[in-house]
């Protein structure tokens, strides 16, 4: 029957979507890194100096 593109479609949508959501959780974690790392490196600093 017609049941076999439309099924495809949902899935490619579904799949479409998780690697955005992927993206988009790299990229804040990426994010959340440089921020720690920038506060642990001022931290450091000061506490050197």
């Amino acid at each position: 029957g017609n049941t076999g593109p439309s099924m495809s479609y949902i899935l490619v949508t579904f799949l479409l979507m998780a690697q955005i959501a992927l993206l988009v959780l790299e990229s804040a974690v990426a994010m959340i890194q440089s921020y720690v790392f920038a506060v642990l490196s001022t931290l450091y600093s000061s506490e050197v100096n």
